[in-house]
């Protein structure tokens, strides 16, 4: 059988936050960085505060750009900082890792464990649980589709 490409990215709802997130904080940072010139007395520390915001919004705009992709061969997980690649019989076991610290919201992602010990996040799929609303309702079939993927193409049956 052959294994079509499945790309994964974040929900749109995900994207469209992050995006207003970045935008709103570099347009804050950068009104920051133009009004320390006109503040004789604390000039120096809005420059720093605006060069932190604009720094966290770049982030945030480039951070919308993590994706995953499976095939037959085996994955590509990307992100801004970050890029790892296996095939699949590198990989030991795939699990799924919730984050609940007793608060909202619940963060539900994908870990890869690969034979010798190491492993890594996807960085995307990923569900945020905020009560009874889920950010990728398509999280539980999205993660069978992997495991799918990686028990046909080289590793045991996991439960």
């Amino acid at each position: 059988m052959s294994w079509p490409p499945v790309t994964f990215r974040p929900v749109r709802y995900r994207r469209g936050s992050q995006v207003l997130g970045g935008i709103g904080a570099v347009g804050f940072g950068l009104a920051a960085i133009a009004s320390a010139g006109r503040v004789a007395k604390d000039g120096a520390g809005l420059i720093v505060v605006g060069v932190v915001l604009v720094v966290l919004g770049v982030v945030f705009l480039v951070g919308r750009r993590g994706q995953t992709r499976i095939d037959g061969q085996g994955l590509y997980a990307s992100s801004p900082l970050r890029r790892h690649s296996c095939h699949w019989s590198e990989v030991a076991g795939i699990r799924l890792d919730v984050n609940d610290k007793g608060d909202d919201p619940v963060v539900s992602t994908i870990k890869i464990d690969l034979h010798g010990g190491r492993a890594f996040t996807l960085p995307v799929p990923r569900d945020h649980e905020t009560g009874s609303h889920h950010d990728n309702p398509d999280f539980p079939g999205q993660l069978a589709t992997i495991r799918r993927y990686w028990q046909a193409n080289s590793g045991p049956v996991q439960p």
